[in-house]
């Protein structure tokens, strides 16, 4: 029949759908989409928005609970109304990139439980394994995370889920002291971490490198704890001295730390039995005189291994060593106390002691503030490095106020230590010697300051004094055993840029001055009336070629004249008869009785 087909033409047309069938196919086939989720950002906002600026975990714990909740239901993907029935998410259902913030909101929320739970381990015993337990759930749920991004996410989501699921697996193997497990997973987070701080946004660039630095210090922890708690307190103090995130977690390893640190310093306090002051030997027998030196050792080793740009880092430890200096001096005089009542011999001895302790803890403070005033002036400094004369100094008049604030603190920090040396001449001449270094850096700053106010006279003044200073200084470092090289180095420099401005200074007035004389404005007619002693305040040497130092002969002032009054009214006036007043009473026989 007409309606049938012979063999040849169902074969071809099997062979043209089955070559129309691959292509169809083809069409069909969409790439999976590629969700783009910040997730150290998002973490991160979220945590200083909902309570974790003051570590109220409780709080931010509600948070991603409330979050999850309304996630669930915007996506429609709740666990059923009447009864539960747990839906797990796959890659299939991310159609959206909130189910992927669903997941992680998950993990925040059991890793924020588990650290208020850590927090209530004193008074309840059972918390600690519970919070083991919720700290593993987060771990579950960072696992779930990455696969989900590995399948569905973009390749700088799949890698921040990666470093965020290896940090929580570390945290985890941290909590069970399982340190060599612990360090793996937190190498890898923090390599994943300084490899994406080197792209995108420079907040975004800053947060990653944070997060790295963080890790980092985590990593120590756990190295020091590998190589045993006998191990040197030096890894503990690089630990402390890389501190410096405001994170909650990190500030309690910082305090868990300290504590560690307390018990090295209990046990090494036997170490600071003597001092050498004056040249003496200055035994130490307190116990807490002992625990403040060594803490005062650490904190100015913690200084020597910060990094030199971490200014506010550095500002913490200065006010940490000042704060152990005052302990120290307080502790020495209580311990100088018993012996102030007693003469004897052996007291003399001891009140000798004291006073030599009490000198070299003063020594130490006042050098303290020297060094602090030095680390806040160098950052200015810089800027004035290479300056040259010509350039505008407006808008460096602050920092140049500043340095001279900073120096001036340095040089009367110095000399007062010097009460403090006893005999000892080697000190008291390197002590001078950064006297006069501070006091000349001090009046360059100042003559920087009066040239940027137009101040030429002034400026060169305060630039020869600074030259008299620096050579003084150069001299007592010269006489010196030990000189500083460093501060010779910078004061040598300094002679330099003196001779630079001062020249400049200098041509600069000789040139204003030719610039006058030949367009003829220098003339009688032109300088201020009064002559130079009236205007002493003026720098201005046409009256001394004018020969008008005083105005002869003075001109006349108009004073307030002084009154004169005559009484002209008295003779033209006619007194009263009062001849009538003057008449003698009338008396009588009872006018005795009145």
């Amino acid at each position: 029949p007409g309606s049938r087909l012979d063999a040849s033409e169902m074969s071809s047309a099997k062979q043209e759908d089955g070559s129309q069938q691959p292509q169809a196919a083809a069409e069909q086939t969409v790439a999976p989409v590629q969700h783009e989720l910040h997730i150290l950002s998002m973490i991160k906002t979220a945590q200083l928005q909902n309570g974790l600026r003051h570590s109220d975990y409780q709080r931010y714990r509600l948070y991603c609970h409330r979050r999850i909740r309304r996630i669930r239901k915007k996506l429609k993907f709740t666990h059923g109304r009447s009864r539960f029935q747990k839906k797990q998410i796959e890659p299939k259902h991310c159609s959206d990139a909130r189910f992927l913030e669903l997941v992680l909101m998950s993990a925040e929320r059991a890793w924020a439980q588990a650290m208020e739970l850590k927090e209530e381990q004193e008074q309840n015993p059972r918390a600690k394994h519970h919070s083991l337990t919720r700290l593993e759930k987060s771990a579950r749920w960072t696992r779930s995370l990455a696969t989900l991004c590995e399948a569905v996410g973009a390749q700088r989501t799949k890698l921040e889920a990666q470093a965020y699921s290896s940090w929580m697996q570390g945290n985890v193997m941290r909590e069970r002291k399982q340190w060599k497990e612990a360090v793996e997973h937190f190498v890898r987070a923090r390599t994943i971490y300084q490899q994406l701080g080197k792209v995108g946004a420079k907040e975004q660039q800053d947060l990653y490198n944070q997060r790295a630095e963080d890790i980092e210090t985590v990593i120590t922890f756990c190295q020091y704890n590998i190589g045993g708690k006998d191990a040197a307190g030096a890894d503990i103090r690089k630990v402390l001295a890389s501190a410096t995130s405001e994170d909650p977690e990190l500030q309690r390893l910082k305090a868990e730390l300290d504590a560690v640190l307390e018990d090295a310093r209990k046990k090494s306090t036997d170490v600071v039995e003597e001092i050498t002051w004056q040249g003496q030997t200055v035994s130490v027998k307190g116990q807490r005189l002992r625990l403040a030196l060594v803490k005062a050792k650490d904190a100015q080793l913690e200084l020597s291994q910060i990094d030199a740009s971490k200014i506010e880092r550095k500002n913490e430890v200065f006010d940490k060593l000042f704060a152990i200096y005052n302990d120290a001096m307080q502790a020495a005089k209580e311990d100088s106390a018993p012996a102030a009542g007693a003469a004897s011999q052996k007291t003399e001895q001891q009140k000798k002691s004291a006073t030599l302790l009490q000198d070299y803890i003063a020594y130490q403070r006042l050098m303290t503030t020297t060094d602090r005033s030095l680390m806040l002036a160098e950052p200015l400094e810089a800027r004035f490095d290479g300056l040259s004369p010509e350039a505008d100094l407006s808008t460096l008049q602050d920092d140049a106020r500043q340095l001279v604030g900073f120096f001036e603190s340095a040089s009367q920090a110095s000399q007062e230590s010097e009460q403090y040396l006893g005999t000892d001449e080697e000190m008291s001449k390197q002590v001078d010697a950064r006297v006069f270094s501070f006091k000349a850096f001090r009046c360059f700053y100042l003559a920087l300051q009066y040239a940027s106010d137009k101040k030429a006279a002034e400026a060169l003044a305060l630039l020869e004094r600074c030259g008299e200073h620096a050579e003084a200084a150069l001299a007592h470092h010269n006489i010196c055993k030990s000189p500083n090289k460093s501060l010779i180095s910078k004061v040598e420099k300094l002679q330099r840029d003196v001779r630079g401005w001062k020249c400049y200074l200098q041509a600069r007035a000789f040139l204003a001055s030719n610039n006058l004389a030949s367009s003829g404005e220098i003339s009688a007619t032109t300088l201020a009336p009064g002559g130079l002693l009236a205007n002493l305040d003026k720098y201005d040497a046409s009256y001394l070629d004018e020969k008008l130092i005083v105005d002869f002969p003075p001109g006349f002032e108009a004073i307030a004249c002084k009154p004169v009054l005559f009484d002209l009214a008295l003779s033209a006036l006619q007194p009263p008869d009062l001849t009538e007043k003057k008449k003698a009473p009338k008396g009588g026989f009872f006018s005795s009785f009145w």
